[in-house]
This record gives C-alpha cells, sequence and structure tokens, in this order.
C-alpha cells in the first residue's frame, strides 16, 4: 500500500495489538483484536493516546486509521461494490470464519434485511 492507492476502512481504526509490553492485552494477543479495550472504532469512539478527537466514520471529511485497518482496493473492483463488503460483508464473514463453515456446508440464515435476504 502506498500514498494515493484507493483503500477501504471497516468498523475499526486502531488496537493495540498488544504493542504496549507495559499494558499486555490478551484479546490481541489471541489474534481477537476486535474485543480489544483500547479498540478505536470507526464510528463514534476517541482516538487513544492523541488528541481524544471523535471518529466519525463515513460522515467524516477524513479518517485516521492504522495501516493494518486500511485495505487496498484493487483497481479492477468499483467503490460501489467494494463498499459494502467492508460493513456487511464482514459482519456475515466473520461468524462464519469462526465456527469453522466451509464451502459445501450446510447453514441456516435467520433474520431480516439485507444481511440475511
Amino acid at each position: 500500500m502506498k500514498v494515493g492507492d484507493r483503500v477501504g476502512v471497516g468498523a475499526q481504526v486502531w488496537a493495540c495489538l498488544n504493542k504496549f509490553p507495559d499494558d499486555p492485552c490478551k484479546e490481541c494477543a489471541n489474534g481477537k483484536d476486535a474485543y480489544c479495550r483500547h479498540h478505536v472504532g470507526t464510528y463514534n469512539s476517541k482516538y487513544r493516546k492523541t488528541d481524544d478527537a471523535i471518529t466519525y466514520g463515513g460522515y467524516a471529511d477524513y479518517i485516521r486509521v492504522t495501516h493494518e485497518y486500511a485495505f487496498k482496493i484493487p483497481d479492477n473492483i468499483p467503490s460501489d461494490v467494494a463498499a459494502p463488503l467492508l460493513c456487511a460483508g464482514t459482519t456475515v464473514f466473520t461468524p462464519f470464519k469462526e465456527v469453522g463453515i466451509k464451502p459445501g456446508d450446510r447453514v441456516g440464515i435467520v433474520g431480516v434485511g439485507g444481511l440475511a435476504t
């Protein structure tokens, strides 16, 4: 990833990723950075150890995000196709990954709205 690349950001812009030896983070150490007690979400969170600015997600004119949470969008994927993958896409993909669902497995999905239809 380099300056000028088109990137997407999901629901999280920062986590400690267990980088502070004086304050170990069990969640980040176990690969569960979404549960980091220092987690900074894309919406309505305070940036840590800086100026305590608030994150405004899609309402913001700009966003600060560490490289671990910015994803380069390939040139052949239009923005309108990539955008839903960063929210709804991860919302439905993550539970499948967590429980080990594989292609060909049968699952039941119950819900109303765009994620379960």
